[in-house]
């Protein structure tokens, strides 16, 4: 992976980014790959023609907002709070700290070591390291800034969720590694490299 498929990480933050794609409200490449996968789906059980009218159907049911209304049954139906999907933002934790991570010099995103974010995650709480550990599910990162994004010196790079300001702080470091900023414009991965099959 070389960076993130959405621009947050961490429990609740992975979630408000999932629910943002639900209800239309951001597109992106979580957007881009749920429909490709999505379309590859529905073509291989018979429910749309080829991968690119399943693709078609996936993305009309995320921007009408079909996809957040069936999530919406689904969750009541399991037990969870009605109104879900139109209140999902007063169900999320949310982490006590949040802290920018600015670029300490300007250029272009040119590289983001996975990893090292999925770790940081870890250490802020948001993943066990033993099986015993407890998981904070609002801690985690977030505004995570995508390959080829020009920032400025002191722009923020991302923004740490943690439950104490010296949990934020030790992963800080690790963070400024993570993101690699360059005065050249990267050439830019393609979301899915190969379809097999």
């Amino acid at each position: 992976m070389n960076q993130p498929l959405a621009p947050s990480l961490g429990n609740a933050l992975e979630m408000a980014e999932a629910m943002r794609v639900l209800t239309g409200q951001t597109g992106g490449n979580l957007a881009r790959l749920t429909a490709a996968l999505g379309g590859v789906a529905l073509a291989g059980a018979g429910l749309a023609k080829d991968v690119a009218a399943g693709a078609a159907c996936i993305t009309d049911a995320l921007t009408s907002g079909k996809a957040a209304q069936h999530l919406g049954m689904m969750i009541a139906a399991m037990g969870g709070p009605v109104g879900f999907v139109e209140q999902w933002q007063r169900f999320l934790p949310e982490a006590t700290v949040i802290r920018e991570v600015t670029a300490v010099r300007s250029g272009f995103v040119s590289a983001i070591d996975g990893e090292a974010m999925g770790l940081a995650v870890i250490k802020l709480g948001g993943g066990r390291q033993v099986e015993a550990d407890q998981i904070d599910p609002s801690v985690g990162l977030s505004d995570v800034l995508t390959l080829g994004t020009w920032v400025e010196k002191g722009d923020p790079l991302l923004r740490i969720h943690a439950a104490r300001v010296d949990y934020a702080h030790q992963v800080e470091a690790t963070l400024h590694r993570a993101i690699t900023l360059s005065p050249d414009q990267p050439e830019l991965p393609p979301l899915i490299y190969e379809q097999m099959g």
